[in-house]
């Protein structure tokens, strides 16, 4: 089914809900937000990217970066879909920081987020920004592995303190730290806020329904029964309807309906050519710019390592943001 929408209800409609992301949840200067807004205007094409909050290892980072880049270059604007909705427990860099040895194994023992193993069940969403003793923990952690990057890494500690003063949830937390350390920022849409765009989806309600997940309104734990009966959490044993939020497919197509132009994306994957040949709401589908170099890093003894976390790489050098312009070439960085 096609429905049109016109390209300034488009463009008015995501800038609106990223922009009140980053004022609400994000907490972001004014003059920020303002300059965004600004970049946006006359604008008629739309990039995307799309990820999971965390502490993202710097294969993610690079795809962020291209897009930044990427938006600059096809003169859109640039909008960050967020997979807040999702668990901690889902992704290893949502709990921690994941430090990675010569030999490319993970250390036993990384730095904690320090959340219970119930609590790991809640959507990110839904989870409190990490408080000063955890970050202390952190801190600390860090310095016992890389004595020697003292300086690096008080900077880092400083960074998601300020994070966390202006986060309303994990999720937020995660994208504030993103932002302040690379200082590229965008408009910002989670899916937990997906519902705010949904009208179109009341007279599809069949293709819809078999499109979305269903979590608890209160800890956003998904619910293990998909049926749509009142019952209580399993997890936080809140008694009310389940919250109805769209999978991967089904967001991708709502954001195809709004005039996304483009969408960065890494390896491909099953779910992108499912995405691409449903065309629920509109025919448009995005030019995919995929970025297939890895992002390795090298030591002075000649050790490779592959899917070095970016707080890692922080902690042994400065980021250095000169990409390579040709998104399939690898990203070597030397520690």
């Amino acid at each position: 089914m096609n429905i049109s929408l016109s390209k300034s209800n488009q463009m008015n409609t995501l800038a609106k809900l990223g922009g009140k992301y980053l004022v609400k949840s994000l907490n972001l200067q004014p003059k920020i937000i303002d300059q965004l807004f600004k970049e946006a205007k006359d604008k008629e094409k739309i990039i995307e990217f799309a990820h999971t909050p965390s502490f993202f290892h710097l294969g993610i980072v690079r795809c962020f970066l291209h897009f930044i880049a990427a938006s600059k270059h096809l003169s859109a604007t640039k909008i960050f879909f967020i997979n807040d909705h999702l668990s901690i427990k889902s992704l290893k860099e949502c709990k921690g920081i994941p430090i990675i040895l010569p030999n490319n194994k993970v250390v036993s023992k990384y730095p904690s987020l320090n959340i219970s193993k119930k609590k790991q069940y809640y959507a990110i969403s839904k989870t409190e920004a990490p408080n000063e003793k955890v970050i202390n923990n952190i801190y600390y952690k860090l310095c016992d592995l890389f004595p020697k990057n003292r300086n690096n890494i008080t900077f880092l500690k400083e960074n998601m303190l300020y994070s966390s003063e202006f986060s309303s949830n994990l999720g937020a937390w995660f994208v504030n730290l993103l932002f302040r350390l690379t200082n590229k920022y965008c408009f910002v849409i989670p899916t937990s806020s997906i519902g705010e765009l949904d009208g179109l989806l009341k007279n599809l309600k069949p293709i819809v329904n078999q499109n979305c997940i269903l979590y608890c309104k209160k800890c956003g734990a998904r619910k293990k029964s998909q049926l749509y009966e009142i019952e209580s959490c399993q997890v936080c044993h809140h008694k009310d309807f389940p919250q109805r939020l769209p999978n991967v497919i089904l967001r991708q197509n709502i954001a195809n309906y709004y005039g996304v132009t483009h969408r960065v994306s890494g390896n491909q994957k099953s779910y992108q050519a499912i995405s691409d040949k449903k065309k629920i709401f509109t025919k448009q589908v995005p030019s995919r710019i995929r970025v297939s170099g890895k992002a390795e890093v090298i030591d002075k003894t000649g050790n490779v390592y592959k899917k070095m976390n970016f707080i890692q790489y922080l902690c042994l050098s400065e980021l250095n943001l000169d990409i390579p312009k040709d998104k399939d070439f690898d990203w070597t960085l030397k520690v």
